[in-house]
């Protein structure tokens, strides 16, 4: 699987897609995690955060980003679009459409913390 990601990576730099996402000093060390995700129809992640930078692509079909906190707000992110969202921000991923959801994810996070932290 970890191959198919890195496969479709190459393709969207071929592809002249590029994001830029300006990632904050931190004083440990960090690694970087690239994930595949596929997303039913209705199938979310739940509210959780990740001790680092979360940094999507979506590859097809639609999902809306719930971020929680003191000012809620849902954004929608159809094929071909991309997302990021902040170190420790409490937010949920799920499929916003009819048709499957597939999301290239790249997480930039501690070293030795879990990826993903609960969030109520």
């Amino acid at each position: 699987m970890f191959l198919a990601a890195l496969a479709l990576a190459a393709s969207l730099c071929a592809s002249d897609f590029q994001q830029q996402v300006d990632i904050a000093p931190h004083a440990g060390p960090q690694t970087g995690i690239l994930v595949k995700q596929d997303f039913a129809p209705g199938e979310s992640t739940g509210q959780h955060a990740h001790p680092g930078v979360e940094i999507g692509y979506v590859v097809k079909g639609a999902i809306r980003i719930t971020i929680g906190g003191l000012s809620p707000a849902e954004y929608e992110v159809k094929a071909g679009g991309s997302y990021h969202i902040n170190r420790d921000v409490s937010h949920a991923i799920g499929n916003a459409g009819g048709e499957p959801a597939e999301v290239l994810t790249t997480y930039v996070v501690d070293v030795g913390r879990p990826v993903t932290d609960p969030k109520p």
